[in-house]
């Protein structure tokens, strides 16, 4: 007993340390390598957010749920990744992590913090045709 009251303050201690350690942001060839060819879906407070296919080299196809497809691409800029898609020349740049082996992306604007959790990922690409992105 007296060894179990003696670890608690270094337990304590690791369950500080430890979630910090696990979201570290991913970089932009992280990112690629965790995307690559996939299609993600992504939540936000328990309701489906989005999905967006990776086509790899920064492209996307991006669907809001129920939404119409845009093309997208995103650039590495910092510890953020800056996505901007057809039609929305503003970048949305979130900050992406990896918990638990999902994807949770932080995005900081005006608002606030506002973040999405993956759901499902598949290596099938969305279906629908979307309008082409312009730089």
């Amino acid at each position: 007993m007296r060894s179990i009251l003696a670890a608690l303050p270094l337990m304590a201690t690791l369950a500080f340390v430890l979630p910090a350690q696990a979201e570290t942001p991913l970089t932009g060839a992280e990112f690629e390598a965790e995307t690559r060819g996939l299609t993600v879906t992504f939540a936000a407070d328990g309701q489906i957010f989005g999905t967006e296919t990776y086509l790899g080299g920064g492209q996307t196809i991006w669907q809001f749920a129920g939404g119409p497809c845009v093309s997208g691409a995103w650039k590495e800029r910092g510890e953020d990744l800056c996505f901007t898609y057809a039609g929305d020349p503003v970048p949305a740049c979130w900050r992406f992590s990896k918990v638990n082996g999902k994807l949770h992306g932080t995005l900081n604007d005006t608002a606030g913090p506002f973040t999405i959790t993956e759901t499902a990922r598949s290596n099938a690409p969305l279906t629908c045709s979307p309008a082409p992105a312009k730089e």
